[in-house]
């Protein structure tokens, strides 16, 4: 049995030496029959990949943005509720939390 192949840098991680040759067939083919496609394609992958956080950050931005958007909509009595239900739920999660931390369970507990 032979040993799995570690991918190169622009390489997928799981395909077997029979399917890169199937690949770069296609690639080939592809420049010979329309080289701009192929370079328009290649121009495509080579894209700088984006800096971690990134997409995070803009997801955080967009979710603030929407939560103020939606808080102008919503009636007091429901961020009441919400305040209540956080007070309920959260609060004695968090302090279980801090607790575990504090002190995990020993080998003899289990």
């Amino acid at each position: 049995m032979s040993s799995p192949m570690v991918p190169g840098p622009g390489e997928s991680p799981g395909l077997s030496p029979w399917e890169r040759e199937i690949l770069a067939g296609i690639e080939r083919d592809l420049e010979a029959e329309s080289p701009r496609l192929a370079r328009e394609m290649a121009q495509l992958t080579a894209a700088a990949p984006v800096p971690p956080g990134v997409v995070e950050t803009g997801f955080l931005v967009v979710s603030f943005v929407l939560v103020l958007a939606v808080a102008g909509l919503v009636p007091a009595v429901v961020w009441a509720f919400l305040a209540v239900i956080s007070c309920v739920v959260v609060v004695p999660w968090v302090l279980l939390r801090v607790l575990e931390k504090l002190d995990p369970p020993s080998s003899d507990d289990r």
